[in-house]
């Protein structure tokens, strides 16, 4: 009878372990701390139109280049002008290769700018279908 219960506690437990060593594992992952923005941003809302970044330190509206890093790999470089996104934004793969480029002017896309590529370089299009160049 001693047997029946200690296996019965095993098997109910088991799953518990196995969430418990998930929580764990999951929990000290180095997912959004890897993160970090040069310069430092801080988005603050306006009630003109949508949000505007300004510059942390002197609290003026933002106007430079904002280059963002994932696991100490750069992940995208955004140009901002006065607070908004304008000009040339790139995205870059895990492996280094450019990911895609958009055009942005006063914040809205370029109609046309967008353009994508695949983990190998190669152009495709939003879906990541490969475009087949003549």
């Amino acid at each position: 009878m001693v047997s029946i219960k200690w296996y019965v506690r095993v098997y109910f437990m088991r799953p518990l372990i196995l969430i418990a060593i998930t929580i764990i594992t999951v929990g000290c992952k180095d997912s959004d701390s890897s993160y970090r923005t040069e310069p430092i941003t801080d988005t603050r809302g306006d009630t003109r139109s949508g949000y505007f970044d300004y510059h942390k330190d002197t609290n003026t509206l933002f106007t430079g280049k904002q280059i963002r890093y994932k696991y100490e790999k750069k992940y995208s470089e955004t140009n901002y002008k006065d607070g908004i996104r304008h000009g040339l934004n790139i995205e870059w793969h895990e492996n280094g290769q450019k990911k895609s480029e958009t055009n942005y002017k006063n914040d809205s896309i370029i109609k046309g700018s967008i353009k994508y590529w695949d983990r190998r370089g190669l152009p495709t299009d939003r879906l990541g279908r490969p475009i087949n160049n003549p």
